[in-house]
């Protein structure tokens, strides 16, 4: 039966719970008998296997009844009990243990683990003693139980008052969060993986937060220990140390690094035997050598011109002076020489003598000395007479040519100002107010008491931190009366140029008055007023209703609203509203969902989402169909639409600004359009008038035609006769502006000689007023009555449109009128195409 009990004692020291070795644990049954032992439950209590299993709980815990045994014996088959107890061992001493009790599954017995706080008191208190000396911090947290024991000094490097305290490991996440960000963290816990993987130690840096927000620079050193006996990690330890000062030491030797190599100047070292020891970028840089060919180079490689003899003479001299400077030649690596100043420290370091040598490329320096001398050659050199004056009128300097002119040495100028050698010169005045002169004649003394007529240019420079005025005098003598004669000639030419020019060409004057509001092109006092009301709108957020006929440049206002308004910045979105098809109106203005129609293959932006915080311009807005008008009656009222196919709504913010050569009003009354929707629209109405009321404005315009065009056809620079202008402003435009830039245009492309011709108009002299009417109308001898006016009219309109009777460009917008009831009068009226009156 003995040999029984061993045997199964065995197999159930072998199961995977004895695997937790680190702790002492005993396994007993209901009654409280021990029937087995881990070896750290038999180093504890101080039995072998056979005396252990010979005892019961009671044995080694006095203070368990065997009523009290059988209570955690229950209740440890349904959760852990963890209770802080004493047990005696086999010397009868008694032992301050943390003890676990759990069941085994559907086994009969129970596990008793215990944890010996006796040792781990004594181990603290040594533990306490070195991180308070040390500063260090020390943790240690134990893979199986997931929980975190942490020294009071960790805490206290953590900015946090409090005790040694064992965690959980929930409390240890929330722990985490309060001292460090999400990132560190995240790199914290993936090198607590990489070391139960790989097993070893780790060292790694990490960021707390402080208190006042700023961050404070851990050190973290952390060990993996692994149970001897099952070869399996169990817990891991390590230390936290504050780097924060050490880290900061380390940022002002990076900073002092970098600066040195971001220099300029040529920095390097030189020790007592020529040798380079240390040496910034800009040497490497310079010399074209690399950082290594360079470790292995002395002072003659850089500078072939030292005398190496006398280097230890040079060194000892450096030694007693301490500071050395003065100029030599370097060589660069593919040959170049090039001209530096060096300055020469010496230092003592690390119980070694070296030369501290600043060196300083001065290719440039001695490029602008001679540049310097070359430019001093130049003036003194030159015809003009150059000088510079201080405040007071002093010389600061003059040129030799002046010294020439004048007869006089340097030494008796610099007693004289510029009043004693100009003539009714103030220099005084021309200082105080710093006017700058140019070209104007003065007469210059000479030494001889002689005069020259000179011309003067002065400018006001600073130079050495002083102002100077900059004087230059050209001698004008011997061509002012060759200047005199060339200029009569060159007015002698003005004159017969602007004389030819008024027989040849109709001169068009643009005044100061002028409006040009985005190409809006205009002096007519008539159609200032409409500017004005532009002026007036557009920084207001008000909807606009711009009515005229067709071809007045309604598009052109709407550009100018939109363009002086707060919105400019903003896109200005067209859309007319007449060129497009009724069934793609509502898709186009407020945009749709994939799928929501046959061919919407994918979700596309309307035109009034386009111009979110901008303006959109509705042209044609008359033609809009009337089933689509109530969608645009809630923008204007509630500032949203919908895609097709949307079940929501969205906010956008658009400025309305709508056009048409329609009646609204009449619209209305026929029940062609909303009511309520023309009264949103006509907010600010603006009526663009027609070219025939603005006619100051016609020579204007033919210009601006005639540039556009020329330049298009390879035709600048044509000239405008007077009759050309004169026959146009004798013609009422029923196509307006629009009628006039084809007009030109047409004119533009049939001109030959460079001019435009009269003869161009022939193919529309019909639609004048000028005596080719009257004549045609004294030829029929007779009053017209009213219906053959009418027949008259509406000839005239069709036959300028084209006989396109509805839409765009046709003769029911010329006319003003409804296409049927166009159709309707012609029929009446006997009107057919072809037919003449």
């Amino acid at each position: 039966m003995q040999g029984k009990l061993k045997e199964q004692n065995k197999l159930e020291a072998n199961s995977p719970i004895f695997e937790i070795t680190h702790r002492a644990g005993l396994v007993l049954d209901k009654l409280g008998n021990i029937t087995n032992a881990n070896p750290a439950a038999l180093h504890l209590l101080g039995y072998t296997l056979d005396q252990i299993t010979q005892k019961t709980i009671q044995d080694i815990n006095p203070t368990l009844s065997l009523y009290n045994w059988k209570d955690l014996y229950k209740s440890a088959h349904q959760k852990i009990q963890i209770t802080k107890t004493e047990i005696i061992n086999k010397q009868q001493l008694p032992l301050t243990v943390r003890s676990e009790v759990f069941g085994l599954g559907n086994s009969e017995e129970c596990m008793y683990l215990m944890d010996d706080l006796t040792e781990a008191t004594r181990n603290e208190e040594l533990l306490n003693l070195i991180t308070r000396i040390s500063h260090i911090g020390a943790w240690e947290w134990d893979i199986n139980s997931k929980e975190a024991l942490i020294t009071k000094e960790s805490f206290n490097l953590l900015s946090k008052e409090q005790e040694q305290r064992l965690m959980s490991g929930k409390k240890l996440n929330k722990f985490l969060r309060t001292i460090m960000s999400k990132d560190n963290i995240y790199h914290f816990k993936s090198n607590m993986v990489k070391l139960m993987r790989n097993g070893g130690r780790l060292e790694f840096e990490i960021d707390a937060k402080q208190k006042n927000g700023g961050k404070q620079r851990f050190i973290i050193y952390a060990e993996l220990k692994t149970d001897k006996i099952l070869d399996k990690p169990v817990k891991i330890v390590g230390t936290i140390q504050d780097i924060s000062k050490v880290s900061e030491r380390s940022n002002d030797m990076y900073l002092a690094d970098y600066t040195i190599n971001k220099a300029e100047e040529l920095i390097y070292w030189i020790n007592s035997k020529a040798e380079l020891t240390f040496f910034n970028n800009a040497v490497i840089k310079t010399f074209g050598y690399s950082r290594k060919e360079l470790k292995k180079m002395s002072v003659p490689d850089l500078d072939p011109n030292f005398p190496m003899d006398k280097f230890d003479e040079i060194f000892e001299e450096l030694k007693r002076k301490k500071y050395v400077e003065v100029e030599s030649v370097n060589q660069r690596k593919n040959g170049e020489l090039f001209p530096v100043n060096v300055r020469l420290y010496h230092t003592y370091y690390n119980n070694e003598d070296f030369m501290v040598t600043y060196a300083r490329d001065i290719s440039d320096e001695i490029k602008k000395k001679q540049f310097i001398e070359l430019s001093n050659i130049t003036l003194n050199q030159s015809q003009d007479l150059i000088l510079w004056c201080r405040s007071d009128g002093s010389i600061y300097y003059q040129n030799k040519t002046l010294l020439s002119l004048i007869h006089t040495k340097e030494k008796d100028l610099s007693k004289l100002k510029i009043n004693d050698l100009l003539i009714d010169f103030d220099f005084d005045t021309i200082w105080k107010e710093k006017q700058k002169v140019h070209a104007k004649a003065f007469r210059l003394r000479t030494k001889l008491h002689k005069e020259v007529l000179v011309e003067v240019a002065i400018n006001f420079i600073s130079h050495l931190d002083e102002e100077l005025a900059c004087i230059i005098l050209t001698d004008i003598t011997e061509r002012k009366q060759t200047k005199l004669q060339l200029q009569h000639a060159l007015d002698q030419i003005s004159q017969l140029k602007e004389q030819i020019e008024s027989e040849k060409n109709y001169l068009i004057e643009e005044v100061s008055a002028n409006y040009n509001f985005n190409n809006i092109i205009s002096k007519s006092p008539a159609y200032k007023k409409v500017l004005s009301q532009v002026t007036q709108v557009a920084d207001s957020s008000a909807t606009v209703l711009i009515t005229g006929e067709t071809g007045t440049g309604k598009e052109l206002l709407a550009r100018a609203v939109h363009s002086l308004s707060k919105r400019t910045n903003k896109p200005l979105v067209k859309v007319n509203c007449a060129s497009l098809p009724p069934n793609l109106i509502e898709s186009a203005l407020f945009g749709h969902e994939k799928g929501s129609f046959t061919g919407a293959h994918e979700r596309k932006v309307g035109r009034f989402e386009l111009a979110h915080e901008g303006t959109i311009f509705l042209d044609e807005i008359g033609e809009l169909p009337i089933d689509l008008q109530p969608k645009l009656l809630r923008v204007l009222q509630e500032g949203e639409i919908v895609r097709v196919g949307s079940p929501s709504s969205m906010t956008v913010d658009v400025r309305i600004i709508a056009a048409t050569n329609r009646n609204l009003e009449e619209m209305v009354n026929e029940g062609k359009f909303r009511e309520d929707l023309y009264y949103r629209l006509n907010v600010f109405p603006i009526h663009n008038l027609p070219l025939r009321q603005r006619k100051d404005d016609i020579p204007l315009l033919i210009q601006y035609f005639i540039d556009k065009y020329g330049k298009k056809n390879d035709k600048p620079n044509l000239k405008v006769p007077k009759s050309y202008i004169d026959a146009l402003l004798k013609y009422d435009f029923p196509g307006n502006i629009r009628e006039l830039e084809n007009i030109v245009e047409r004119s533009i492309i049939l001109s030959n000689d460079g001019s435009l011709s009269v003869g161009s108009l022939s193919l529309r002299m019909h639609k004048l007023k000028g005596e080719a009417k009257d004549e045609a109308k004294e030829a029929r001898n007779a009053f017209l009555n009213f219906e053959e006016m009418q027949k008259e009219h509406i000839m005239e309109a069709l036959r300028m449109a084209n006989w396109k009777i509805t839409g765009d460009n046709s003769a029911s917008t010329l006319l003003e009128l409804n296409g049927k009831t166009l159709s309707s009068k012609m029929r009446k009226l006997g009107i057919k195409k072809g037919k003449t009156f």
